[in-house]
C-alpha cells in the first residue's frame, strides 16, 4: 500500500479523518481508534503499534468495559453469600447519582464506565 496515497482507514474501512495517527509500519489510521477505542496516548506507543495491535487492543478494551458493566447491575456481587457482601455498587451509585446529584467515574484497569 502506498502510504502517501492512503485514503481509507484499515480499521473501519472509511475515509481517513483529518486527525490520524501513523503506526509502526507507516499505515495511517483514524485517531479515534488509537486514542479513544484502544486507549493509547503516548506517541512512542502508537508509533510502535501495528494495525493488528490496535485491533487487538480495541477488543480487549471492549471486553473489559462489558465486564465493568456487570459490576453496576443491581444484585451483582463477587461474594458467595448475602452475609459477606458489601453495600453493593448499585446502591452506592444510586445514592451518589440520584440522591445527591453527583457524578461517578469508574476506571478499572482497561475498562471505563
Amino acid at each position: 500500500m502506498d502510504n502517501k496515497k492512503q485514503k481509507i482507514c484499515p480499521i473501519c474501512n472509511k475515509k481517513l479523518t483529518f486527525l490520524k495517527q501513523t503506526l509502526k509500519d507507516g499505515v495511517k489510521v483514524c485517531s479515534n481508534h488509537v486514542v479513544i477505542e484502544a486507549g493509547l496516548l503516548l506517541k512512542e506507543t502508537i508509533e510502535q503499534s501495528t494495525v493488528e495491535d490496535i485491533k487487538e487492543r480495541i477488543e480487549l478494551v471492549k471486553a473489559a468495559n462489558e465486564e465493568s458493566q456487570k459490576e453496576v447491575e443491581n444484585g451483582f456481587s463477587t461474594e458467595s453469600t448475602p452475609g459477606n457482601r458489601g453495600a453493593g455498587l448499585n446502591n452506592i451509585l444510586t445514592s451518589v447519582l440520584t440522591d445527591n446529584k453527583g457524578t461517578i467515574h469508574i476506571h478499572s484497569n482497561k475498562g471505563i464506565i
